[in-house]
Order: structure tokens, then C-alpha cells, then sequence
């Protein structure tokens, strides 16, 4: 991973923590005694973690096929959807949102197709670490009973 694609996937989970992650905030004085669910954290994390590697991939899929590499147009395709369904859950499981379940039961479905995809280009890193976030991602989805 170069450095430009390192700060665009830190970048994306920033922003993405940013606007999801209000609901794992630290407690702020004189709101102890309110509760708010903690979300699902694992879950949440799991599917940022998607987010970042499959804008890492993007960009290198692009960078690739501006080459002259067309092969890696299905995997360039398959990261994007991947990327937005799972910003969407990680959204949605940081918020103990009641549609977690189903919005879940989806990803895991697009990280299925995308970790098939991914993984037929095992000569590119950024292909690989986006199979294997969506890996995980399936196994966290899976422990909610998607």
C-alpha cells in the first residue's frame, strides 16, 4: 500500500467514525445517569475496517486499469458496492439501530460476492486485504444472525 492510498482509507474510516461512531462517545459529565446502548462495536468496527480496505483497492484498481490491467474492472466494481453497504451498517451497528439485522444479513451477502472476486487477484495486496476484511466482516455479521 502506498502512502496515498494509506491516507485515503485513513481518511474514510475518519470520516466514517466521525459520523457513526456518536453513539460509542465517552460519557460526558452529567449525562452518567442516561443511558444509550453501546451499539455493536465489533461489528461496527468490522465494517469500517471494509470501508477503508475496499477505497484502498479502488484506488489501486484504477491506478491498474489506467495501466492497461481491465481484469481488475469486476474487482474495482465489486469493492465499491462492498464499500457501501458496509458504511451503511457501520452506521447503523454503531447505533444499535433496529435494522442492523437486516442491513447485516445484505452485507454479508455483498462481502460474500466481493471476498470471491477479490481473491481471484492474489498478486495485489490491496485485493487481498480487501477479501480478508470482508472475511471477517462476514464473521461479525454472522454472530448477530445475518
Amino acid at each position: 500500500m502506498d502512502r496515498r492510498e494509506m491516507l485515503m482509507g485513513i481518511g474514510s474510516v475518519a470520516a466514517l467514525a466521525a459520523t457513526s461512531g456518536i453513539a460509542f462517545a465517552a460519557k460526558k459529565e452529567g449525562h452518567e445517569e442516561h443511558h444509550h446502548p453501546a451499539g455493536n462495536k465489533a461489528l461496527a468496527m468490522s465494517a469500517l475496517e471494509c470501508v477503508s480496505t475496499a477505497e484502498a483497492g479502488i484506488r489501486h484498481c484504477i491506478d491498474e486499469m489506467g495501466k492497461g490491467d481491465k481484469s481488475l474492472a469486476e474487482c474495482a466494481n465489486k469493492m465499491n458496492e462492498v464499500k457501501l453497504v458496509c458504511a451503511a451498517l457501520g452506521s447503523l451497528a454503531s447505533y444499535d439501530s433496529g435494522y442492523t439485522k437486516e442491513m447485516a444479513k445484505l452485507t454479508a451477502r455483498v462481502c460474500e460476492e466481493t471476498e470471491k472476486v477479490c481473491s481471484k487477484f492474489d498478486k495485489h495486496k490491496p485485493c487481498m486485504e480487501c477479501s480478508e476484511s470482508c472475511k471477517k466482516c462476514i464473521e461479525e455479521c454472522k454472530k448477530i444472525g445475518a
